[in-house]
Parts: C-alpha cells; sequence; structure tokens
C-alpha cells in the first residue's frame, strides 16, 4: 500500500458508507437544530437567521482547514478527528438550559463536520479503484443527497416523539461511523488507479475552459448555498405562513432535498452538461427566481412546485462545482476544501443578510425580501465579472 501520508486505508465501498451515515446525522442534527431553537428556547426569525450565519462561519472555517490539512495529515485522520468531536458534542450538549446554546453548539459541529466533506472527497477520489472521476463522483452525490433527504424526513419524526433526540440519535449514528472506521480499516486489499488516472470526457477540454466553468459553478453553487442557507433558517416561518405543523414544515423543506437528490440521478445518468456554460447560466439565475415563490406564494401545491424546482436547480449548481472543482488539481482534499468553503460561504451570508433585512424592516417577509434581492444583486455582479474575466486577454499562463 502506497505509504504516502494521503493515502486512503479503506475501500471505496466504506469511503461510501462513512460519507452517507455522515450526512444522514448532519442534516438531521443541522437542520432540526432551527426546530428545536425555535421550540426550546422561542427562537426569532432573526435569531433563527443568525444560527444560520454561524453555521455557514463554522463551515467555511473548517473546510477551509480540513481540506489542505487532509492532504497532508491523511484522510482517514482527518475524518475520525472531526467525527469524533462531533460524537462527543451531539450526545451532550443538549443538556445545558443556556438560551445561547444553539449558537455555541452549531458553531462547534459545523467547524468540525467541515473537516470531513474535503477528506472524503479526496480519499474517494485518490483511492485505488477501477471507475472513473465522473462516475465515482456520481455515486458519492447520490449517496449524501438521498442519505441527506433521509435525516431530514427523521427530523420530521423525531419532533414528533422527542425534541432532544435531533441531538442524541445523530450522535450515535456518529458513534458507529467510528466504529465502522476501525473495523474496516486495513481489512481488505485495494486495486487498482486513482479516479484521475482514468479516461474522461475533462481529459479533452481546453484548461481555460475548465477554469471558466469552475469559476461559474463556484458563484452559482455559493449562491444556492446562500438562498439554501436563508430557508432553512426560514421554514418554521414558512410553515407557519401556511399553516403547517412543524413537523410537516419539515417535511416540506425535505422535498426541495428530495428534487435535488433525483437531479443527481439524472445528472448522473447524462452527461450533456458536462462544460456546456449555458447549463451553469441556468443554474445561477433561476435559483433566486424560485425560492422567491417558495417564501411569497400563499398556496401549499405553488409553494411544494417551487420548491421541487428549487432542488433541480441547486442540484445542478452543486454538481457543476463538485465536478469542476475536483477536475480542476491533484490535490483534491484541497480542492474539495475550496467547495466546501465556498459552500460555507454562502450558507455564512445568506442567513446573516436576511437578519439584517429582519431587524431593518422588523418582519419576516422583510428578511425574505432583503435575501432575495441580496442574491440577485450577487448573481448579476459575478456573473459580469466572470464574463470581463472570459473576454480579457489570456496571460500566457492560462
Amino acid at each position: 500500500m502506497n505509504a504516502s501520508p494521503r493515502a486512503p486505508t479503506l475501500r471505496l465501498l466504506d469511503y461510501y458508507v462513512i460519507e452517507g451515515l455522515n450526512a444522514f446525522a448532519a442534516t438531521t442534527f443541522l437542520l432540526g437544530i432551527f426546530f428545536w431553537a425555535r421550540v426550546r428556547f422561542d427562537y426569532t426569525a432573526t435569531e433563527s437567521l443568525a444560527l444560520g450565519a454561524l453555521q455557514g462561519l463554522g463551515h467555511m472555517i473548517g473546510s477551509h482547514i480540513g481540506g489542505p490539512l487532509s492532504d497532508r495529515w491523511g484522510y482517514n485522520r482527518t475524518v475520525v478527528t472531526g467525527i469524533a468531536v462531533i460524537a462527543v458534542l451531539t450526545l451532550t450538549a443538549w443538556l445545558p438550559d443556556l438560551r445561547l446554546l444553539p449558537f455555541l453548539v452549531i458553531a462547534a459541529y459545523s467547524a468540525a463536520i467541515g473537516l470531513t466533506w474535503p477528506a472524503l472527497e479526496g480519499g474517494a477520489m485518490h483511492l485505488p479503484g477501477t471507475i472513473n472521476m465522473p462516475q465515482r463522483l456520481g455515486i458519492y452525490n447520490l449517496v449524501w443527497s438521498f442519505t441527506g433527504t433521509a435525516g431530514f424526513a427523521l427530523s420530521g419524526w423525531l419532533f414528533e416523539h422527542s425534541v432532544n433526540a435531533i441531538f442524541w440519535i445523530p450522535g450515535l449514528i456518529h458513534l458507529a461511523q467510528l466504529i465502522w472506521i476501525g473495523l474496516q480499516r486495513g481489512r481488505h486489499p485495494i486495486h487498482g488507479e486513482a479516479a484521475m488516472a482514468l479516461p474522461h470526457l475533462g481529459d479533452h477540454t481546453p484548461p481555460a475552459r475548465k477554469q471558466q466553468l469552475t469559476r461559474m459553478s463556484w458563484l452559482s453553487n455559493s449562491t444556492g448555498y446562500f438562498l439554501v442557507g436563508g430557508f432553512s433558517a426560514l421554514t418554521p416561518f414558512i410553515g407557519e405562513r401556511l399553516g403547517l405543523s412543524p413537523a410537516w414544515s419539515i417535511w416540506l423543506g425535505c422535498l426541495l432535498l428530495f428534487a435535488r437528490a433525483v437531479s443527481f440521478i439524472v445528472l448522473y445518468r447524462w452527461s450533456g452538461w458536462h462544460y456546456h456554460p449555458a447549463w451553469s447560466h441556468y443554474a445561477l439565475w433561476s435559483a433566486p427566481i424560485y425560492l422567491a415563490v417558495v417564501f411569497f406564494a400563499d398556496h401549499l401545491a405553488v409553494t411544494a412546485t417551487a420548491c421541487t424546482l428549487l432542488g433541480f436547480s441547486l442540484g445542478l449548481s452543486y454538481y457543476m462545482s463538485i465536478y469542476y472543482t475536483l477536475d480542476a488539481s491533484e490535490h483534491k482534499g484541497a480542492q474539495g476544501g475550496r467547495h466546501e468553503a465556498l459552500i460555507g460561504l454562502g450558507i455564512l451570508l445568506g442567513p446573516l443578510v436576511g437578519a439584517v433585512g429582519g431587524a431593518a424592516t422588523g418582519s419576516t417577509p422583510g428578511a425574505m425580501a432583503t435575501l432575495i434581492a441580496a442574491a440577485l444583486v450577487i448573481t448579476a455582479a459575478g456573473a459580469y465579472r466572470i464574463s470581463t474575466a472570459r473576454n480579457a486577454p489570456s496571460s500566457p499562463a492560462a
């Protein structure tokens, strides 16, 4: 086995199992905590948005550190460290009766889990095997999206039975991850080649085109998570406006995640979007429009339809971002860290902007309108900058 510090020591199947458990537990917790804070501490919309912003900051910092760290320190070691921290946190941190507790918990949890995602992405790409990068990445996206959607759905069921279970159920799942790693590590021979050593369409794509599409996908995905961050924090209030219980409000959000997961099946099976800028523009411009409908529609059927369309748009943005990012460099941990850090940036800014809008107007609709307006400004400014950079004379290095 390769003695490099970044060499994976698990099978590809093991990485998918760990990834799936990670997504299931993290989604159960990170989306359920907004409802937990609302029920236990009566958080306002502005406080919920601030909580979501802190989640984004923690994820951004953890991913920024975890990406390069996993390339140097080792993928498995980085994953185990992050999971061990969040297992202890989720099994104990729900006990104190402190109003600031959700902020403290979400900051620590999101930073720790931010360490794990770049390491899992890098490990899956560098691990010797027989399937190429697009195939590995397609399976990776399907695993985390469907298990994450299941975790969201579980949050609704948990709220019907035990509010505090959104802490200790994820904690037990994170313990199961550590047990799986301990049982499987080094038990199976690993054969084949790293993902990038196997041929795929990107081998024949000019580097300048890859660079342009990578930047566009970063803008699209970061803006998408900007919107998702606001949506997640405001889901309890969207549900209340529609007359839904907390459990049904969670399942309304689950519809968005399920649509995103289904979009991953389509994008995995159909490669026509690869390296075509028109799809990047669609994902970039459609998401704010769909979320505006979700925020302001007064009929459940219209809101549900808009959630579904938003899920497809966000799925395209995410898939393009991780695909183009991991295709751009051999340092998969560091590249995955950039992809994840931009997700964290979007999750940070979306709720933060919404919180400012809510505080300024004194209303939840004001927070929603501010969020949509800011997303459109970011989209327009980012698209203009990328277009200007594309049309500028290229340097020899490009």
